[in-house]
């Protein structure tokens, strides 16, 4: 998301964005959901609904008030995987992919 800050070379300032793998880690993965709720394992409500494009990228120049924390979930098939901490930002590709694993659809 470096490019896509205010002062960013980015034509657009993006909110939430990253990208989601298939199960093996090498392409991106499409047709999937992410919710962004105020309580842990999808409860409270709901934020923030995005669906991933064909290029498996997420995001939204959507203004999000994250509070205290927002608490992801990955959707697909009737699957959904829960993040277990909040997150306070929408860079979901600053840990995912260096600090912590690729977010990967099994």
């Amino acid at each position: 998301m470096q490019c896509h800050l205010p002062d960013g070379e980015g034509e657009v300032c993006w909110k939430v964005a990253g990208t989601i793998y298939n199960s093996d880690g090498t392409a991106p993965a499409t047709g999937h959901q992410v919710r962004l709720f105020t309580g842990p394992l999808g409860t409270g409500d709901i934020r923030l609904s995005i669906q991933s494009d064909a290029s498996g990228n997420i995001y939204t120049s959507e203004a999000i008030a994250f509070g205290n924390g927002l608490f992801p979930a990955l959707i697909h098939n009737g699957d959904t995987a829960f993040m277990a901490e909040a997150i306070s930002d929408g860079a979901c590709n600053r840990c995912h992919g260096s600090s912590t694993d690729r977010i990967i659809i099994p």
